[in-house]
């Protein structure tokens, strides 16, 4: 295969342009590696209408062949039981966000679920951090929630570099023996945080991407077999989900 490979870094503007220039160029398959789902609705359907097997990776979209995810459901669950135990089943937690993903959205329903069966339990509020400014923002929201709420024993972050602004926080309020810190995404950076000595009580689940990404590029070889995305489609699995890793 003849590979095109383009990164936009994030931006899910740019990253749709490149998706509509695979299109034009009538490429054999396209792969796309995260995003905001809601941004890729239209142009995975524009790919449907094309012939054109779209495989897309930590999303659902309608005109996707297969969507390939890792089981954040799972892996949520564990992090939020690891959180109530952390906090001793009472205390206040908060959850640092991001609007409009999918994934992430299941992974603040987890969390949510396991929270509720603890009566002494209660959040303190869901905190929207964008992509522009993740550190900076996960640093204030939790610095203010900590002036806040006296009692705050949990930060939960359904994606991976709020966590380093939030550890921040944490440290420089002198409440690290007091919060523990839960999310998903093994950033490197998280993870150097993790490792110091006066780093919070901290937990992350991993999502292998080596795997994903292998399995992305064997469902899109095994589409191309077929004549139609319609014919690949009675064929190949609609979802795809990969194990997660808990550290």
């Amino acid at each position: 295969y003849k590979v095109f490979t383009l990164n936009a870094n994030g931006d899910s503007a740019k990253q749709l342009t490149h998706v509509k220039t695979f299109i034009d160029k009538k490429v054999n398959g396209i792969i796309i590696f995260g995003g905001h789902g809601d941004t890729f609705k239209e142009i995975s359907m524009k790919a449907w209408e094309a012939n054109i097997p779209l495989i897309c990776h930590m999303m659902f979209l309608p005109g996707a062949l297969t969507n390939i995810v890792h089981d954040s459901w799972e892996g949520s669950t564990k992090m939020a039981i690891w959180l109530a135990n952390q906090m001793h089943g009472h205390g206040q937690y908060m959850i640092l966000d991001l609007a409009g993903w999918h994934i992430l959205e299941i992974r603040k329903s987890a969390i949510e679920e396991v929270m509720r069966w603890f009566p002494n339990i209660k959040c303190a509020g869901t905190y929207r951090v964008n992509l522009a400014d993740p550190v900076g923002m996960s640093y204030t929201f939790t610095k203010t929630a900590i002036q806040e709420n006296p009692d705050l024993k949990g930060v939960f972050c359904t994606w991976g570099m709020p966590m380093i602004g939030a550890i921040k926080a944490i440290k420089e309020m002198g409440k690290a023996d007091q919060i523990a810190v839960a999310g998903t995404d093994t950033d490197k950076p998280v993870l150097n945080l993790m490792a110091r000595e006066n780093a919070p009580r901290t937990a992350v689940v991993g999502h292998p991407q080596d795997i994903s990404a292998h399995t992305a590029v064997k469902i899109l070889s095994k589409a191309l077999e077929y004549k139609s995305v319609q014919e690949a489609r009675e064929h190949l699995p609609a979802v795809a989900v990969i194990d997660i890793a808990f550290t």
